[in-house]
């Protein structure tokens, strides 16, 4: 299966290889400490993140997910992250949407451009007939960029995301691939 460059006109979102560990780390250094709970310390060491980029390049090979960083144009830095997770095929041809973007680049529209582009790539290169996200109820930058790209909300998940020691409720959202075709 060729590895996706999903290339916007301000990004390039693509898989990630062992050497670019070093830009890993710094994302999530800096990135990390929004998470709740913290991102464990075995999280950020470079063998962590040589090792797991082994592990996504396994999940992109059997088809299974696109877990990708966005990088600006150059590869110079990584502003956040895109991936399809769950793919399935044969009576679904679904999957799960997720993205996170760097505190330093909300805000300037980078997210939208990846997700636009990932969206895009699961409808026309993998043949998804339907792609879902789920964001905390109190994130209206998600819901709204969703809104954007087309996502009409489903509903409330009861108890979705474990965060600050608490299960909490998650609003899912749906978009349909209006073009499908069996392959």
């Amino acid at each position: 299966m060729d590895r996706p460059q999903l290339r916007t006109q301000r990004t390039l979102s693509r898989l990630i290889e062992p050497g670019d560990a070093p830009k890993v780390l710094d994302y999530f250094r800096s990135a990390g400490k929004r998470y709740d709970p913290p991102l464990p310390d075995s999280l950020l060491t470079l063998e962590h993140w040589r090792k797991h980029s082994q592990r996504l390049l396994k999940e992109h090979a059997e088809g299974s997910a696109v877990r990708l960083f966005v990088f600006t144009p150059d590869e110079s830095e990584i502003v956040g992250t895109v991936g399809l997770s769950r793919i399935t095929r044969g009576i679904r041809f679904d999957c799960s949407l997720s993205y996170a973007i760097a505190e330093a680049s909300e805000g300037a529209g980078l997210m939208s451009e990846a997700v636009h582009a990932i969206i895009r790539h699961a409808f026309d290169e993998l043949g998804m007939h339907r792609i879902e996200a789920a964001h905390a109820l109190d994130n209206p930058r998600s819901q709204k960029l969703l809104e954007r790209m087309g996502f009409e909300r489903v509903g409330v998940i009861r108890g979705y995301l474990l965060t600050g020691g608490r299960w909490r409720d998650s609003i899912l959202h749906s978009l349909v691939n209006p073009d499908w075709k069996p392959r």
